[in-house]
């Protein structure tokens, strides 16, 4: 009996001590996923293209909503010229309970347009806007007129600027305007070919090391309902200054270390087809970076008004 009795004192030790190491097991993955007091949460919206139909473009974007959680994320950042109209988009801003950067098409005269990125708040108001400034030349024979400024908002205590698609590649003063705005990340709703992906990787990583901000760029799928052509190629993608495990280093040391390359400074990439992820960055990981960069972008400024007075 008292063998009987011993036996099952052991097994109910041992069961309870199963179940507290399950729980701690359980509580040590919510806390490897829990957020960095520092870090920004973004939630790359790689959607599907409806081809410019801007209603049924909102149905795609509703559709891939419902797998996000609400107070899941900072923020959603979604392609370029995606709606005309926000209602719906605010409507999800609010249940979701974050910021959203969308691209917009909207009149901005009688036969002009505006390609803008709008920032909707939690509680669905329009936060600020950007006017595309660096168009191409389809864009401007349809009527669509540049802006002439960038823009800054901030969530919590990171300062974000915006640009569009082809700002990066065709404006280089912008980005460089961002830098001396401080900011701690260029958001980019884009709509870009396929076959120009590899340009994409390029332009985005040259621009963060030379400003040192980490730079988000969403993209559409590649994907037609009709197999009609239509821009898009997925790989939207987040770079950033200083490879990912590598923040703490000078960049001195990077050059020397023959297992970066890059391509290295690519944080994440998605594929061709339609996802949506969320990824944590560290805003304040690159911010010394940018300190020591400062005083060589003086020179540099000194350069370009000398050369500009002699023109």
């Amino acid at each position: 009996m008292k063998l009987l009795k011993f036996i099952l004192i052991v097994y109910l030790f041992m069961g309870c001590s199963a179940n507290t190491r399950k729980s701690t097991e359980e509580k040590t993955i919510i806390n490897e996923k829990a957020k960095n007091m520092n870090d920004l949460r973004i939630t790359l919206a790689q959607v599907n293209h409806a081809g410019w139909d801007f209603k049924k473009q909102t149905t795609y974007i509703l559709e891939a909503f419902d797998s996000i959680c609400p107070n899941s994320t900072d923020l959603i950042v979604l392609p370029e010229m995606c709606v005309s109209r926000m209602d719906e988009i605010q409507k999800e801003a609010i249940r979701l309970n974050t910021h959203i950067v969308i691209g917009v098409s909207q009149r901005a005269g009688e036969n002009s347009f505006h390609n803008k990125a709008v920032v909707i708040s939690p509680d669905g108001k329009i936060v600020t806007e950007y006017i595309k400034m660096f168009l191409h030349q389809e864009e401007s024979s349809y009527g669509y007129q540049g802006g002439d400024s960038t823009v800054v908002f901030k969530i919590g205590n990171a300062k974000i600027g915006l640009l569009i698609c082809g700002d990066l590649g065709l404006g280089v003063e912008a980005s460089l305007d961002l830098f001396h705005k401080d900011v701690d990340l260029i958001v980019i709703p884009a709509s870009a070919f396929s076959n120009s992906l590899e340009y994409w990787r390029w332009h985005m990583v040259v621009k963060s090391l030379d400003t040192g901000i980490p730079m988000c760029m969403v993209n559409y799928a590649d994907f037609s309902e009709d197999g009609a052509y239509t821009t898009g190629g997925g790989h939207s993608m987040i770079v950033t200054p200083l490879p990912k495990g590598h923040e703490n280093k000078h960049i001195d040391s990077l050059l020397l270390d023959k297992n970066i390359s890059p391509m290295s400074h690519i944080y994440c990439e998605l594929d061709s087809k339609q996802e949506i992820r969320t990824i944590d960055i560290d805003i304040n990981a690159y911010k010394n970076y940018r300190k020591n960069m400062i005083k060589h972008r003086t020179k540099g400024l000194n350069l370009l008004n000398n050369t500009s007075n002699e023109r």
